[in-house]
């Protein structure tokens, strides 16, 4: 998830050369919904989270 600057593609090819797009704005507040994780995806949710315990840790 990219917060204040999209790291993505460009909509339109012409955008490329002025990637990334920083936002200027203020954001006043910032809502994120999690949904509970299909079935078929648990299995891939918790190796990502085993995958990224070593990086966890170093930050806590």
């Amino acid at each position: 998830m990219d917060v204040g600057e999209d790291t993505g593609t460009a909509v339109f090819a012409d955008y490329t050369d002025q990637m990334p797009f920083a936002f200027t704005g203020k954001l006043d507040k910032v809502t994120i919904e999690l949904a509970p994780i299909p079935g078929n995806m648990k299995a891939d949710a918790a190796h990502a989270r085993q995958d990224a315990e070593p990086a966890i840790r170093l930050t806590n």
